[in-house]
Formats: C-alpha cells, sequence, structure tokens
C-alpha cells in the first residue's frame, strides 16, 4: 500500500514538472523589463519616449492600437543603454493620441509593458508590466 502512495505522489510530481517546463521559455527573463515609457506633446502631435534603465541595449517591439480609426502599427527598434528613445511621427509615422492603447514587448524577456494614453499635455496615462505572453 505504501508503494502504490508513493508511486502516485511522484507520478503527481512528474506531471507538474512537465507542465511547468514546457509552459515557461527557460531563456526569457520573467522578471519586468529594464524599460520604462513617459510621453510628451511634439511639434507633429504625440511623442513616446522609451527609457532603458540597464547596461545593455535592449530591442524593443511596439504595437499601437486606435480603435476610433481602426489602426494599428508595429515597430521594432532599440534603446541605448542608459538612453532614451523617442518615438513619433517621423520614426514610425504615428502620432501618439489620448484614447490610444497598446504593449512593448522586449527581447529576452516574458510579458510585455502594456500603456492606455489618456492625455498626453497632462501627462495622464498609464502602463503597467503584465506577465502575458
Amino acid at each position: 500500500m505504501n508503494n502504490i502512495v508513493w508511486g502516485i505522489v511522484i507520478g503527481v510530481l512528474i506531471v507538474i514538472g512537465i507542465i511547468f517546463f514546457v509552459n515557461i521559455d527557460n531563456s526569457k527573463n520573467i522578471i519586468k523589463p529594464p524599460i520604462g515609457i513617459t510621453f510628451r506633446e511634439g511639434f507633429t502631435g504625440g511623442v513616446m519616449q522609451v527609457h532603458n534603465t540597464s547596461s545593455n541595449r535592449q530591442m524593443c517591439h511596439l504595437s499601437v492600437y486606435n480603435d476610433e480609426y481602426n489602426q494599428e502599427k508595429h515597430f521594432s527598434f532599440s534603446v541605448q543603454p542608459n538612453g532614451i528613445k523617442e518615438i513619433g511621427v517621423l520614426e514610425m509615422d504615428w502620432h501618439f493620441d489620448p484614447g490610444e492603447y497598446g504593449h512593448i514587448k522586449v527581447d529576452g524577456y516574458v510579458g510585455a509593458i502594456y500603456f492606455t494614453i489618456k492625455s498626453i499635455n497632462k501627462k495622464s496615462y498609464t502602463s503597467e508590466w503584465k506577465l502575458k505572453k
């Protein structure tokens, strides 16, 4: 009887281990990427500022959506170590407006930084890192 119980326990642990390792890509960090975002008003509209707080270059992938005009745009870029990259109409043919939302994924990290723009002039926006693929 005792061997049966131990066999079941070991079997359950093996199944849990397989599920855990299959669902997580171990090549990526499950921590918040060293990227922050802010917005400012530019000459041609809203501009996103992406701040890299690490000593390594970060490769980023931005997706932004505007439901009012049924538009979306995707843009990949890198940010220098401890640097700031500004993205607006000149870089990706998009100026950021209130009501838009999107996310930034960073190579080597799981999840993304999600943002919603409420107002640019009043610096009213939200950004939050979420552990979603």
